[in-house]
């Protein structure tokens, strides 16, 4: 039997800006949380607040890859595409 890939893989860049990744995390939990089967992949570009800290304390659906450098929103988001496991995309 194949596993259940999710329907949904949301792809998230940050960069600092700690506050509105909370927020935005909240809304997508409080609005797709059981209601459809999704991930979202979070890739923090380099960012030199707090960000990091929180973002490792994240586990399932969220999966968060690093980056040293700072490396901008258009190859973040053909990296997490690659890596997506979803039927669908939602940048």
């Amino acid at each position: 039997m194949k596993s259940q890939s999710p329907q949904v893989s949301i792809i998230i860049s940050v960069f600092g800006q700690l506050e509105y990744t909370k927020k935005c995390l909240e809304k997508l939990e409080n609005t797709l949380n059981g209601k459809i089967s999704y991930e979202v992949l979070i890739i923090d570009d380099a960012s030199k607040d707090s960000t990091k800290e929180f973002l490792l304390k994240l586990s399932n659906p969220y999966r968060v890859f690093f980056n040293e450098t700072n490396r901008g929103f258009a190859k973040n988001n053909n990296f997490a595409a690659k890596e997506a496991n979803g039927e669908f995309l939602c940048f």
